[in-house]
């Protein structure tokens, strides 16, 4: 069983660079980590908020990404921050986030960011909002600061 772990924002981001040194956590606001029920550090969700209402959510990990890790960040961004909107950018280049950010997340895409990365690195943009969330509904959500990681 995995859990999710917040106030370590400094490891986490640590952990998720060393496996995606290009940029995970850019900027972020807070850092979000899964741990397994070992205690250790399996996986990282980076989130920045880049409009009022709005954030941007990086995710990192070593096949952590359960049912209940889903339901608690994103409870966390739209029931506990409040956002609105929340958008995922990934490279074009990345096969396995174009597959599983609408069909296993439940983002849609929105489009393309030319030049996101540098000149000629495009990325795409991936959208969800509360109304279209399958992870929060009827789900209750507590943070609770751990010092597994």
């Amino acid at each position: 069983m995995t859990h999710l772990v917040f106030g370590h924002d400094e490891t986490v981001i640590n952990w998720a660079l060393e496996r995606e040194p290009e940029g995970f956590a850019f900027a972020a606001s807070w850092a979000v980590g899964i741990v397994d029920h070992h205690g250790a550090l399996r996986g990282a969700f980076s989130i920045t908020q880049n409009s009022p209402t709005g954030v941007v959510i990086g995710v990192e990990s070593d096949g952590v990404l359960t049912r209940r890790a889903l339901r608690g960040i994103f409870a966390f961004i739209f029931e506990n921050l409040g956002a609105t909107r929340c958008e995922m950018v990934t490279r074009r280049t990345n096969k396995s986030m174009k597959k599983h950010a609408p069909k296993t997340l439940g983002f849609r895409f929105e489009g393309v960011r030319r030049d996101w990365y540098g000149q000629g690195e495009d990325a795409l943009a991936f959208v969800m909002t509360p109304s279209t969330c399958k992870w929060i509904e009827g789900h209750e959500f507590s943070i609770q600061d751990s010092k597994a990681a």
